[in-house]
């Protein structure tokens, strides 16, 4: 996992990248593109975006495996979905 350190904007924010490889049943007509960023502190980052206008394709939640999540589609309609370890 990468991490960066110093989010701009807000040192209390870390984002950590994790690549995965595709299992062999991968059909990726059904994803067109997507980035999963793990983040520290995601309800500051959230209400950071909804202040600056951003469209949320998922509002922030807790979900049943673990994570704190919310998703956004990017200029090039990529999905960049944040989480947070519960």
């Amino acid at each position: 996992m990468l991490v960066l350190r110093d989010w701009p904007g807000d040192p209390q924010v870390r984002v950590g990248i994790q690549f995965t490889l595709a299992p062999p049943a991968f059909e990726p007509s059904k994803y067109p593109g997507w980035v999963y960023l793990f983040i520290e502190n995601i309800d500051a980052l959230a209400v950071e975006y909804q202040s600056r206008g951003l469209s949320f394709t998922r509002q922030l939640e807790s979900k049943a495996h673990g994570m704190r999540e919310f998703e956004l589609l990017n200029l090039n309609g990529y999905k960049l979905r944040f989480g947070q370890y519960l």
